[in-house]
């Protein structure tokens, strides 16, 4: 299983703009094939900072997800509302506790 991770800083007075971006697209990636879990978080401490973790059956799976439609439109909206450049990683899990 992979696990992406990213994190996002919105502009303050993007934030709920964002929200609504990311509460729509959100179903969407859940039914993405082989992704079997999406969590976004907004941090307490720091204002518009979006975190997002995204777990994927394989790195395919992921791939296919990126060069969607779903993406492509989502990010291509999001991505006006940054402050900063947005981090990325990939991770594969080498202990799953379930």
């Amino acid at each position: 299983m992979i696990t992406r991770i990213v994190e996002l800083q919105i502009q303050a007075e993007q934030i709920g703009a964002a929200k609504k971006l990311l509460e729509d697209v959100a179903p969407k990636v859940r039914n993405m094939p082989g992704c079997r879990r999406l969590e976004i978080m907004f941090d307490i401490h720091r204002k518009g900072r979006v975190t997002t973790y995204s777990y994927w059956e394989s790195e395919t799976n992921l791939n296919e997800y990126r060069d969607s439609d779903v993406f492509l439109v989502f990010w291509k909206a999001i991505k006006p509302m940054f402050s900063e450049k947005a981090r990325a990683w990939s991770s594969e899990h080498f202990i799953v506790l379930e």
